[in-house]
């Protein structure tokens, strides 16, 4: 008879992968416009329009259009939670969780010098240096499944050199998980009787058994002793998993511009944008069955990952707005891409049950580049006085055009492969942007936007019913050099998330239908202006 006395899961060659994909493209390329309160309220269509401290990541020409100097500076309050369903017949909704900050939204100042009775010809230089917060990643949500037949360890077996990386990340090379059993079995002598010792107590003989699968996987038995097919005791297996993000960071903008206004016609200007990013990410997959493993083998396990991304990047762009008539405005912008230098480090542990634990040996740090994309506006704007205004912007992202690259921008062979899948698993955005504005009064002006934008995925990834909208409003009062602007900004992004990787991706089917996740996010801004 055997006595099977232990188990454990091991990790024989714990090294971290580079977990770089299209998902950290969207984070790098990602240019939300939130700025100050007044370009927030009119969904950041400000393109055409100018004359606000944000204007500079939009269309540097606009700095042109002020008159005088200024200093300002936004502080916001932003709340985001995630929710959402899920079709699969062993799902269950995510947990949102909430999160409430404040937060710098922008600061800067615009030095005007306009040419005394200078009606044609250049009527005024204009130099700005701002800070403005472009994007944020805060999100936290927890997914859940109950009698799952899949697992994340498919994914270990299926893809153990871990050369594609879902969201989430895996962080272990080849030579992956593999899973051993240990057995005693009697000695016996040429006649198949027990050979015993000294004290006539049976002799065993301890046997190691590696085994292919994960503990998962593990042989289970028929009440006759027999072994249960692969394909019985895999269908048996019943599997609770719970899926934990937590996720932090920004992309702030410090942006120095130089314009001028020619005959209060022509306005034209250049910028030099300094990019600032960070962003971190908690991962934790939890599954466990609903019944004890056999033979001791753990009947649960923990998989974590954390990732730190900081990054500089620095890009130009140029403008130039155009006033045809006094009630029409016309805007173009040219932005090229955002060269980004890049620390990365990623580490990963692994525990099975109570006392099995795997570290790689210490966290993975990498630097390399990133070239995030170009983008072009062009703005239209119609002006009724000091009455209204109503303003619209179009925008074309291209990131198809977006690489990582080796830290000394030489022989890129390790990203070749990389960069190859990001031309399928991108595609260009389109944003349209949409602002109004009315005075009822003089020192009042009440405000409304809206702002869209179309998926930067590929329509193969699974990412179909992805959303991406700003509903925007907010008032303004001027009083003599002093004013004060409130902006409110209901931000929704609708897109699929999974529990498992998927087989679009792998070789391995183990993702059922994709959960729909809908990330809100509620954010208050003012904005202090003074004039002189």
């Amino acid at each position: 008879m055997k006595r099977y006395i232990t188990i454990a899961m091991m990790v024989a060659t714990s090294v971290a992968a580079m977990a770089q994909d299209y998902t950290d493209i969207e984070r790098f390329g990602r240019n939300d416009a939130q700025g100050s309160a007044r370009s927030q309220a009119m969904g950041g269509a400000f393109g055409a329009l100018g004359g606000d401290m944000s204007v500079g990541d939009i269309n540097p020409a606009g700095i042109g259009v002020y008159r005088a100097s200024e200093f300002s500076l936004s502080l916001g309050v932003n709340t985001t939670k995630a929710n959402t369903s899920s079709d699969q017949k062993f799902g269950s909704p995510v947990n949102g969780i909430g999160d409430t900050r404040v937060k710098l939204m922008q600061l800067g100042g615009v030095f005007n010098t306009s040419l005394i009775r200078q009606a044609s010809g250049v009527v005024s230089h204009t130099f700005s240096i701002a800070y403005n917060r472009i994007a944020d990643y805060d999100q936290s949500y927890t997914m859940h499944a109950k009698n799952s037949s899949n697992s994340l360890l498919d994914f270990f077996i299926a893809d153990p050199s871990a050369d594609n990386i879902y969201e989430g990340g895996l962080g272990w090379d080849s030579e992956m998980l593999f899973t051993y059993y240990e057995y005693e079995e009697p000695r016996l002598d040429a006649d198949g009787n027990p050979i015993c010792d000294a004290n006539g107590d049976p002799i065993y003989d301890t046997h190691r058994v590696n085994v292919d699968h994960t503990a998962w996987d593990f042989p289970l038995e028929n009440d006759d002793k027999t072994e249960i097919s692969f394909d019985d005791k895999y269908r048996r297996r019943k599997i609770d998993i719970s899926r934990h993000y937590r996720e932090r960071g920004s992309k702030g903008s410090f942006n120095v511009a130089y314009a001028q206004n020619i005959a209060n016609k022509l306005y034209w200007g250049v910028n030099i944008d300094f990019q600032s990013y960070n962003f971190k990410r908690n991962f934790t997959h939890v599954e466990k069955f609903d019944e004890e493993a056999q033979y001791g083998a753990p009947n649960k396990f923990r998989y974590n990952s954390r990732l730190d991304q900081d990054a500089f990047g620095v890009s130009f762009g140029a403008g130039v707005i155009y006033v045809p008539m006094p009630v029409l405005r016309l805007g173009l912008a040219i932005h090229s891409p955002t060269f980004f230098s890049v620390n990365e480090v990623y580490d990963t542990n692994f525990r099975a049950g109570m006392e099995t634990e795997c570290y790689p040996e210490a966290p993975f740090e990498c630097d390399y580049n990133v070239t995030a994309p170009a983008r072009g506006v062009f703005s239209l704007a119609g002006v009724i006085g000091r009455l209204a205004i109503i303003s619209a912007d179009y925008e074309f992202v291209g990131y198809k055009a977006s690489k990582f690259r080796s830290e000394d921008n030489g022989d890129d062979v390790e990203f070749e492969q990389m960069n190859a899948y990001l031309k399928e698993d991108l595609k260009n955005v389109h944003k349209l942007r949409l602002g109004a504005e009315i005075k009822p009064v003089q020192i009042l002006s009440l405000r409304a936007g809206y702002k869209m934008q179309s998926s930067p995925y590929a329509d193969d990834l699974m990412y179909n019913d992805y959303k991406n909208r700003d509903i925007t409003g907010g008032l303004g009062l001027r009083f003599s050099n002093i004013y004060l602007d409130f902006a409110y900004v209901n931000h929704k992004v609708v897109e699929d998330a999974f529990i498992l990787p998927g087989s679009d991706y792998y070789y391995y089917d183990a993702s059922p239908n994709p959960y729909k996740m809908e990330n809100t996010s509620h954010r208050v801004t003012v904005t202090f202006g003074y004039r002189f």
